[in-house]
């Protein structure tokens, strides 16, 4: 599977939206038919939040993240450290449908919808001050409040 996580790193980097979109939900879609990719496609993922990126790509990598969290909320916990201080810093630097996006993501990543304790957990390690300014207790009940909210579907015009 290595050379397939390879490839999609590689497509991740390519100039073109469309073909970095296509890499992240492949990253995804990858990662949760084979957890041992997880590492890959989190890293992928995360690349694919950051700031030189346009705000479709970002949008569609935050939408295949919800997608890992809701194929195994759990397997994420271990790589939180890699990708919340990166939603956390798109979040504060974007707006609109982007930032509503993330903050769908934060739902589904953190399983607010269970309680916040996996987010509790995470603080509790003592993250940078970016993610504790943005992970206020304010935001995560009005996160909470939030669940079920209606999501966009990620493989829009795609037969699954």
């Amino acid at each position: 599977l290595k050379p397939f996580v390879e490839a999609i790193q590689r497509y991740a980097r390519d100039e073109e939206v469309p073909v970095k979109v296509a890499a992240g939900r492949a990253a995804a879609r990858l990662a949760a038919a084979n957890r041992t990719t997880l590492p890959g496609g989190i890293a992928t993922l995360v690349a694919l939040l950051g700031p030189d990126q346009s705000s479709e790509v970002q949008r569609q990598a935050l939408l295949s993240l919800r997608r890992l969290a809701g194929a195994g909320p759990s397997a994420l916990e271990p790589h939180l450290a890699s990708l919340i201080p990166s939603m956390c810093g798109l979040m504060n630097t974007t707006s609109g449908p982007t930032k509503a996006a993330c903050e769908r993501t934060f739902q589904k990543v953190l399983q607010v919808d269970t309680g916040l304790e996996v987010a509790q957990r995470y603080l509790a390690e003592g993250p940078g001050p970016v993610v504790r300014t943005t992970l206020t207790e304010a935001f995560l009940r009005r996160l909470q409040q939030k669940v079920g909210d209606e999501e966009e579907e990620m493989f829009t015009g795609e037969e699954y």
